[in-house]
């Protein structure tokens, strides 16, 4: 497409090539491992009572599992994982060593124009026969981006508010504690409850939270102040700590900031600074404590 400019006199000829729009063909184009960080900052409205006679969901303790039970609730949560989609419109997910995936974690849809349709299901919860008991489910859509390679969609189930971004993990496996190695910069944002005991009972308020900090790792598991960090003028804004690092690029941390220690669950994805021929490691994380909505990154 031709475009014509008249600067200073000058009649000027430009061409301007227009990028064509992703497109996709179908759930084919969402296919392999994905890493995902979900959250919530805020309550939303309360949730309908079970009817007489309904049966009480379970949840497990994995990430999938928190993640449908936190979802399908109304209080803030933040929670890091990793689910696989077959490329036919099944998502399944599996320990951090594994190497087959078997455990059904839901499914998806992709549309031509790349928005998604998700349903995720916690399929961990069987009782002592084997029988997998009451689950609920949590629905979201959203779009395919940067080629496939990441998604980020919103809630539409009960529950709502929602918000989950998926991406591809730093390394097809064999991520280990080495994989996180340099200097951090760390954001973070969301909410808190705060409970304050008062003669009148227990007051519940939600305040906004923020974390704006950098950590050094040398790769051995362990977050400590280098020169920079210890020279610093911004005490408050290092943190130290340590973290563990699992196969298939999820990991755990404690985050020491400011005298307070709190718990992460991240995943390591690609996208981080190239030095050279090398790809950093990026991290999407996830705090984790109770009664926190609090999700961000660290590049």
């Amino acid at each position: 497409m031709k475009h014509r400019f008249l600067i200073g006199g000058l009649s000027v000829a430009l061409t301007v090539a227009i990028a064509p729009a992703q497109n996709c063909v179908g759930n084919q184009d969402m296919f392999g491992t994905f890493v995902f960080s979900a959250s919530r900052g805020f309550f939303t409205a309360p949730l309908p009572e079970p009817g007489p006679g309904e049966p009480v969901p379970v949840f497990s303790a994995t990430a999938v599992g928190q993640l449908v039970k936190n979802a399908s609730g109304n209080g803030p949560f933040a929670v890091a994982g990793r689910i696989v989609a077959d490329g036919t419109g099944n998502l399944v997910t599996g320990p951090p060593d594994a190497t087959v995936l078997s455990t059904r974690a839901g499914s998806y849809q992709v549309n031509p124009d790349c928005t998604v349709t998700m349903t995720i299901v916690d399929g961990y919860t069987q009782n002592v026969l084997g029988d997998v008991v009451a689950r609920t489910s949590v629905t979201y859509q959203g779009v395919l981006r940067d080629r496939n390679n990441e998604a980020s969609l919103a809630q539409t189930s009960q529950g709502g508010g929602s918000v989950i971004h998926l991406a591809r993990p730093f390394l097809a496996d064999s991520c280990r504690d080495s994989s996180l190695s340099g200097q951090y910069g760390v954001w973070a944002a969301g909410g808190q409850v705060i409970e304050t005991v008062t003669e009148s009972g227990t007051q519940v308020s939600l305040m906004p939270f923020s974390l704006a900090a950098r950590f050094s790792s040398e790769g051995l598991g362990k977050l400590e102040l280098d020169l920079a960090g210890s020279a610093s003028p911004m005490p408050k804004r290092q943190i130290t700590g340590t973290y563990r690092v699992e196969n298939d690029c999820t990991g755990t941390a404690k985050f020491i900031l400011d005298g307070k220690t709190y718990n992460v669950s991240f995943v390591l994805v690609r996208g981080g600074v190239n030095l050279g021929q090398f790809s950093r490691a990026a991290m999407m994380l996830a705090l984790t404590d109770p009664k926190m909505g609090v999700a961000g990154e660290a590049k």
